[in-house]
């Protein structure tokens, strides 16, 4: 079995990079050249990279939801968690309200405004 069986053979297994570069007893860069001539195989990931992948992954969707969370009169939350803490307005009205230049707070704070019907004279 030559070296590039042997290593698409234990990539099959589901050894790592690393793993097989041991195992091979070859230096790292002369591993990377070797794979570099083999590209369609499939590594499975290392421990260490899928904590990673997966810490990212959760710092990142913690960011995304901070960047929605809104603090107004000590209470935080988001548009709708605002508007059903505050129960003025509906979230779409307070993100329409936002958009015409209102602040959150006052968008989420201020009563409804009842258009009055004019009247037949």
């Amino acid at each position: 079995m030559n070296l590039d069986d042997t290593i698409r053979a234990m990539a099959a297994l589901g050894r790592s990079k690393g793993q097989v570069r041991e195992a091979l007893g070859i230096s790292r860069n002369t591993f990377a050249e070797i794979v570099k001539l083999l590209p369609d195989i499939e590594w499975q990931l290392s421990a260490e990279t899928l904590a990673a992948m997966r810490a990212g992954a959760r710092r990142a969707a913690e960011i995304r939801k901070a960047k929605h969370l809104h603090t107004v009169n000590g209470i935080t939350g988001s548009i709708p968690d605002l508007c059903a803490w505050f129960g003025q307005c509906t979230p779409q009205y307070a993100r329409r309200r936002i958009q015409q230049g209102m602040t959150v707070a006052q968008a989420v704070t201020t009563p409804l405004s009842r258009r009055r019907k004019k009247e037949a004279a």
